[in-house]
Order: C-alpha cells, then sequence, then structure tokens
C-alpha cells in the first residue's frame, strides 16, 4: 500500500499549469460540482481576504499601485507561488472578473473594478457586515463550556450535518463562571488524545489513513504547527489512540487562543504538497496569533468579541484552504474545525470532572468519511486571577483539635493530603500526628509519627518534619522532607520507596537553580500536589516557591516570590505581613461543592494559625 501511495504521489505533483487551470475553474464555477467547489461557495463570506489577494495579484499585473493591505497579501501568496506566476494568476483574475459570476469571493471585492485597490481600511468597514453574515452560518456555535454536562457533547445534528456541507465548523468556547477573571498568563496544553471512526469514506481502497494538521497562536505570543504522522488501517467503528505528547498547543494565554484542526485523508499530492501544508500551518498559527492580539486590544461587549473571533477566524481559515486547494484534491480534506477558547473556558474545561476532555466531529459529508477527536484540556488556575475565601483562624474552625498539640496550628505544624483520600489530611506537629478531615473538622484519628509510618522507624522523620505531601498520580505514596533530605514512603506497605537521601540528589532538577541548594538551614518548608496535574508538585522554601516535574526531573516553572505568584492571597488580613506559608494542601472540599461565597476551592494555604482557600468564582 505505501509503494502505491509512494507512486501515485511522485505521478501526481501539480505543475504551474495545472494550478492555474485550477484557478480558472474556481473563479470560472467549473469546480462548483467538486465538494471542494461547493464548500468554496458556502464560505463566501469568509473568503474575503482570499478574493483581495486575487484582486491585488491583477493590480500588480497591471503596474496599478498596492495598497498596504494587498501588498501583505501578496507577500503571503509569494510564500507558494514562483514570483514569475503571481502575473499570471492576476490575469486569470482579472480575465474573470471582467466576465462578471465569480460566486466564490463576497461582493466587497467581486464588485470593485480593478483599478480600485483594497486597504485595510476597507477590510475593517466591511467586517461587521461580513462577521454578521458568518455568526448567522449552521457551521458556526459559541459554546459555554461550564454549561456542558459530563459526556453530553455539544454538537447538534443541525452543527454536525453543516459541518459535512461546508467543510468546516467554527466553534468558539466560552465560560460563564470564569471569564472575566483578573489573571496573569495562563499555562495551557491542549492534547490531541483519541479519535473514532465513525464512518469511512468510499475511495476505493479497503480503510481510511487519517492524519491530523495542527495550528494555533494564542495572545501571549505563543504559536505552533505542525501535523501528526499517518494513521493506518482506519475502519468503522474503530478508535485509535494518537501518540503521547501529540499537543494542539502548549504555552500561556492571557485572554484569547485560536487554533485550526484539520482532518486530512493521506494526501496523493506529493512533497510540494506536503511543503504548502506545513507552510500553510504556520502561517495560520501567524494569523490565529494576531487574531487573538487583535481581540485583546479591541475590547467591547461579549457579543461583538465573539462575532470578531469568528469573523477573523473564518477569514484566515478561508484564506489556508484557498491557497492549499492549488496543491491538492480538496477531496482529501474531510473537514476542519477553526477553535476558539477564552481563558476563561480553559481553566473551566481542566477542571471538569471528565478530565478536561471535549469531543468534536469531523464529518466529511456524504461518503467522504467521519472522523470524531476528542481534545483534552490541562490549565493551571492562574497566577494573580485567584479568588482567595478568608482568611479564618484555626482554632475557631475546628474546635474538635482543642486540648490536643495541634489546637493553635502554629509552631511548626503543617498538612498533607492523605494519599487515596479527597477529603482527609495528615496534620503532623513534631512528633505527633493525627488523620483529620478538615471539612466539616472531624478528627478521626490521633497519635504519633512513628505509630501512623512505622517504616519511619530508625530514621529522624519520627521526630519532626519540615514539609510533606502525596506523590502526583499516586493513590499510596508521600513524599517527606526534612531538614537537606528527603525520602518517598508508601502508605500502603509502610516501606521507605526512596531515601533518606538529600534533596539536591533526589531531586536532581534543582541542581544549579536559583535557589541554590537545599541545606539543614534551607529546608522545604511546604510541597503540595498540583491541583489537576499527575506529573507536578509546587515546592515552597522561605519566600519562594517553583513547580517541578516529579518524574522528568526539571523546574517546570520558577522560582518566584510567593508573593507575586498569588498575589491575592497575599493581600488578605493576617496574609498580608508575611511573605511565605507554612504549608499546603490541595482542597478537601468535594470539586463541585461551594463555599457560601461561591468560591470552588482548588487549594488552601497555612499560614501562623490561620488558613484561606485559594479557588475560582462560580
Amino acid at each position: 500500500m505505501t509503494d502505491q501511495i509512494t507512486k501515485t504521489a511522485e505521478e501526481s505533483q501539480v505543475t504551474a499549469e495545472e494550478r492555474l487551470e485550477r484557478l480558472r475553474a474556481s473563479l470560472s464555477g467549473a469546480r462548483a460540482q467538486t465538494r471542494g467547489g461547493r464548500r468554496m461557495q458556502l464560505n463566501q463570506p469568509g473568503n474575503i481576504l482570499a478574493g483581495a489577494m486575487m484582486h491585488a495579484a491583477a493590480r500588480q499585473e497591471q503596474d496599478l499601485e498596492l495598497t498596504d493591505l494587498e501588498q501583505q497579501l501578496l507577500n503571503l501568496l509569494g510564500q507558494y507561488l514562483p514570483e514569475e506566476e503571481i502575473p499570471a494568476f492576476g490575469r486569470v483574475y482579472r480575465e474573470a472578473a471582467a466576465l462578471g459570476g465569480i460566486d466564490i469571493f463576497p461582493e466587497q471585492i467581486t464588485g470593485r473594478s480593478i483599478e480600485s485597490g483594497y486597504s485595510l481600511a476597507d477590510f475593517a468597514a466591511d467586517l461587521p457586515a461580513l462577521s454578521e453574515k458568518i455568526m448567522a452560518q449552521p457551521n458556526v456555535r459559541v459554546v459555554d463550556v461550564s454549561k456542558v454536562a459530563e459526556g453530553e457533547t455539544f454538537d447538534t445534528e443541525e452543527f454536525t450535518a453543516a459541518v459535512g456541507e461546508y467543510g468546516r465548523g467554527i466553534t468558539l468556547h466560552t465560560s460563564s463562571a470564569m471569564d472575566g477573571m483578573r489573571a496573569a498568563p495562563t499555562p495551557v496544553r491542549l492534547h490531541l488524545h483519541q479519535f473514532k471512526c465513525k464512518d469511512e469514506s468510499n475511495e476505493g481502497s479497503p480503510d481510511d489513513e487519517i492524519y491530523w494538521g495542527l495550528s494555533a497562536g494564542s495572545d501571549t505570543g505563543v504559536r505552533q504547527s505542525g501535523r501528526t504522522r499517518t494513521y493506518t488501517n482506519i475502519d468503522a467503528g474503530e478508535m485509535h489512540r494518537i501518540d503521547s505528547g501529540t499537543y494542539l498547543f502548549n504555552g500561556t494565554v492571557n485572554q484569547y487562543l485560536t487554533a485550526e484542526v484539520m482532518c486530512w485523508e493521506e494526501d496523493h499530492s506529493g512533497p510540494d504538497w506536503m511543503q504548502a501544508l506545513r507552510r500553510g500551518l504556520a502561517d495560520f498559527a501567524y494569523a490565529a496569533l494576531d487574531l487573538a492580539a487583535r481581540l485583546q486590544e479591541a475590547g467591547g461587549d461579549d457579543a461583538k468579541q465573539a462575532a470578531g473571533w469568528v469573523a477573523f477566524a473564518a477569514v484566515a481559515a478561508g484564506i489556508l484552504e484557498w491557497i492549499l486547494s492549488w496543491w491538492t484534491n480538496n477531496d482529501d480534506l474531510v473537514a476542519e474545525h477553526v477553535l476558539g477558547y477564552t481563558r476563561g473556558s480553559l481553566i473551566e474545561q481542566s477542571v471538569r470532572p471528565w478530565g478536561g476532555e471535549l469531543w468534536y466531529d469531523f464529518n466529511g459529508g456524504g461518503s467522504e468519511g467521519w472522523q470524531h477527536l476528542s481534545i483534552r484540556c490541562s490549565a493551571d488556575f492562574p497566577s494573580g486571577s485567584t479568588y482567595v475565601h478568608g482568611p479564618y483562624l484555626w482554632k475557631k474552625s475546628w474546635p474538635e483539635l482543642k486540648g490536643t498539640p495541634f489546637e493553635t496550628g502554629q509552631s511548626g505544624q503543617l498538612m498533607a493530603n492523605v494519599p487515596g483520600s479527597e477529603t482527609d489530611v495528615y496534620i503532623f506537629r513534631n512528633s505527633d500526628c493525627a488523620v483529620f478531615m478538615p471539612f466539616p473538622g472531624f478528627l478521626k484519628n490521633r497519635g504519633t509519627i512513628a505509630q501512623f509510618f512505622p517504616g519511619l522507624v530508625g530514621t529522624d522523620f519520627t521526630e519532626r518534619i519540615h514539609s510533606a505531601c502525596r506523590v502526583p498520580g499516586s493513590s499510596t505514596d508521600m513524599y517527606f522532607f526534612r531538614r537537606e533530605q528527603y525520602l518517598r514512603y508508601n502508605t500502603a506497605t509502610h516501606r521507605i520507596v526512596n531515601g533518606p537521601m538529600p534533596v539536591m540528589t533526589g531531586w536532581p532538577g534543582l541542581v544549579g537553580a536559583s535557589w541554590g541548594n537545599i541545606t539543614a538551614g534551607t529546608p522545604i518548608t511546604a510541597a503540595v500536589t498540583v491541583p489537576g496535574s499527575s506529573t507536578d508538585v509546587y515546592l515552597f522554601r522561605g519566600y519562594d516557591c517553583l513547580r517541578y516535574h516529579a518524574f522528568n526531573e526539571r523546574i517546570v516553572e520558577g522560582p518566584w516570590p510567593s508573593r507575586e505568584r498569588w498575589p491575592d492571597l497575599f493581600e488578605v488580613g493576617g496574609f498580608e505581613r508575611m511573605m511565605s506559608v507554612d504549608s499546603a494542601i490541595n482542597a478537601t472540599w468535594p470539586r463541585n461543592t461551594l463555599t457560601p461565597s461561591g468560591v470552588m476551592p482548588l487549594m488552601t494555604f497555612f499560614q501562623w494559625g490561620r488558613y484561606a482557600h485559594v479557588g475560582q468564582k462560580r
């Protein structure tokens, strides 16, 4: 099969003459009966810059002075076509325009004479009317992620059918619960997880061969593009796991992220086409980055923002599809999705109980195949955006601790989540230990560290622990830190897994960090698993903290001053005079349970007899 594909690719190089014929057929309507031609007509409002590009080529062919926008578009065109082909493209467009009837471009272009240029100011003036038309298309939707229930799909039958007809879905994700939060840039990862073949294509080969083209850009200047490997032997009803580490986006987002996912059957258009695809996806990533930056600057109400994003996204996708149509058979494209995310929707999706996974239909329409793709989202709760509930006095909140060594929450006391439990924590103070349910405040068991962790007997860790946390992704193991030492302990077998050993030996990614060496006089003073992560922990030492990947042994972010990482926390009473925390735990409230003021906690910080929840407003 591979040899056949290679041979077909070699025989199907698109020549300059073939590109001109494809252009002529598209402009004359001769390709209207093909799937790609019909889709170009349906997406007409979004083809405005594709039309402006052809208009610019015609004006250059006539030696007319180009506008600012026209020069930009021809610079882009020059990335795909040899310079000598551009006048020929312009001539074909000029001849077609003289005959009239070009129905794949909007009237804002086709109704303009070749002598009249098309500028950025013209585009800005035309955009509101185009936005209204694009927003009315059945393949466009705005989804409030906070209202999507577990297992529920937001793909309606009408939308899925429209994706098949238009060849493109446009989805803007919002969150009525999270949008509008004050925040610094948020680390976000959109991971392609798996796809299911709902229907095979009817192209003669026994099995489909599918790959995915990816591009994305955010308003922090992060952009990326590429394609997956080809997944072969795709049959109807089969689920295929996508290779781990396949990211649609892995970077930071301030307010907006725009992405494009294209589902292709194995193309037969040769290496030139593949180069065009890579360039096209990279250009879309640039366009997405520019779009995100424009949205951040534009302001306005939610409806205006949504319409603006949809319009820009449709226009960027229109140029990409137009350029790629010169190099490949349009019928190789099953379908594409343009995806927009507000930062709030990303945070909302990442904390959903089903692991931040949403499904998207890539319906090819008719007999062209139908793939169902899942994308998982993980996003750190953004620094500077946290809603703080508290602070509270330890001894007033938990009267059941009265008369125990843990009564005041001061003098070296610390807390750590019990592995495998969503409600219980360990309290440590010197050699004493207890299992406690902070909410509603129930003391379940009390004893010594040696009694709770008999495997520690014979080590210094039974006398005092400086910090502790559960191992991310484990339901049994904990990390303990004391002075410059650390160990890993299994609470099911009551055996030491690693250590005791120096922290700098067990956590080699800290070597050379700006923190310097961990010594007896500068221990790890607090540690906690990063909410929603199965790999990362926050480590605190004095006034500073960092995020560490516990399995790849590297610093993910930081070190930062703790006050800068969680500025809202250190503005509340009792915390504002200090710049460090005594301990931290993952929230022990059920994830969808709200505090009285409507905050869903993610973490709880403790400092000198006080504590405060850090979470998100619902």
